[in-house]
């Protein structure tokens, strides 16, 4: 959440990147997400889906320190790994929290389970989304 917002303003206005370059720049986490995530289905049937969630955290959490790295005379889209890292991540992530939710529930009430991880999902994305953009114009002074 915070690369998708911040990345893009980062290339655009300190590289010089045009709107799609900067899309450009975040498409390998996606492609790298949609490749894991047939790996991490055959996995979640396998593995607890605990473990897998623990995976996904660690590795966010190495994402987070190989970003710490990143500087503004580095080329955005040579640095592919910091694109990558994210994706393998997410996907370990997302499947098994889902996997997760619906533990225990009725089949008549999947919809219901549906409807409130979307809409945790959907504000806990906005309030993240406010939080760093918010960050974000008080890091240059306000301007």
């Amino acid at each position: 959440m915070r690369r998708t917002l911040l990345i893009p303003q980062f290339v655009q206005t300190l590289m010089g990147y045009t709107a799609e370059l900067a899309g450009l720049v975040l498409s390998p986490a996606g492609f790298m997400m949609m490749c894991m995530m047939p790996v991490v289905g055959v996995l979640s049937g396998r593995v607890d889906p605990r473990k897998l969630i623990g995976y996904g955290f660690g590795d966010a959490d190495v994402e987070l320190g190989v970003d710490g790295e990143f500087e503004s005379a580095a080329e955005a889209m040579g640095s592919w790994y910091l694109c990558v890292l994210p994706g393998v991540g997410l996907a370990f992530l997302f499947i098994p929290i889902n996997t997760i939710a619906y533990i225990g529930v009725k089949q008549s009430e999947n919809n219901d389970v549906s409807g409130l991880t979307n809409l945790a999902r959907n504000i806990g994305a906005s309030c993240g989304t406010a939080f760093v953009g918010d960050d974000a114009d008080t890091a240059d002074g306000g301007a």
